[in-house]
């Protein structure tokens, strides 16, 4: 079933694995495990590959309503819209990359049915457009919330869930080994790269045992970021 596809071993593992499976991905965890820096590895393993485009991230909470949802993430042409200026959508803008749509959930029921019929055929449309084309890009989605009480709560299209690669994300706390590789990603993150290797070079065993038994109940990943900056 559906919930049995979001267990599995070390993390780092199963999204390099998810990125040569060709298909998209939609990542399940808790807020703060780190589901962007994940669907960035899957982004960075299939640039190890050859792919080369970009990557973006968006996240499905900050839509304001439908028709926000439909035009930024497939683009809108001129007219499509009073008032609204054409352009290209997120899905266009990442061609030959990869983009994370993190909060899938919290898109309408349409735009959802809309998002499965690009993952099926790869054929992009923009509101208001009567041309259809080929776009060659990896969608990783992202859920805060368990994916079997979401589709039976009708927040996320089962037909969605069942053409997506599940990933599983653990809390931090079930993955501490993984602390200090994370620890050193969000601290170049918040510093200068040089000023993060010299971090680096000035931890201590003590220090990464200490950052590794920290409670991170209350953030994940984020409690580390709270550290580094």
């Amino acid at each position: 079933g559906i919930a049995g596809r979001f267990h599995g071993p070390a993390i780092a593992k199963v999204v390099r694995g998810a990125a040569h499976t060709g298909q998209h991905v939609l990542l399940q965890g808790e807020t703060g495990t780190g589901k962007e820096l994940a669907a960035r590895g899957l982004h960075d393993a299939l640039a190890a590959g050859g792919r080369r485009g970009p990557f973006g991230a968006h996240n499905a909470a900050r839509f304001t309503g439908e028709d926000d949802a439909v035009t930024t993430l497939f683009g809108v042409v001129r007219g499509a819209f009073t008032g609204v200026e054409p352009r290209t959508g997120v899905i266009e803008a990442a061609a030959g990359g990869t983009l994370f749509l993190d909060e899938v959930h919290n898109l309408p029921a349409r735009v959802q049915r809309s998002l499965l019929r690009f993952v099926e055929d790869g054929i992009l449309e923009r509101s208001g457009a009567s041309v259809r084309r080929p776009v060659n890009v990896r969608i990783v989605c992202g859920t805060n919330v368990p994916v079997t009480e979401a589709v039976q709560e009708q927040r996320l299209a089962h037909d969605l869930v069942a053409r997506l690669h599940g990933v599983g994300m653990p809390p931090l706390r079930e993955r501490r080994a993984d602390v200090p590789s994370l620890f050193l990603h969000v601290l170049r993150k918040a510093i200068e790269p040089k000023d993060a290797a010299a971090v680096a070079d000035r931890l201590t065993v003590e220090l990464v045992e200490r950052l590794c038994v920290h409670d991170y109940r209350a953030g994940n990943v984020r409690v580390l970021e709270g550290i580094a900056a």
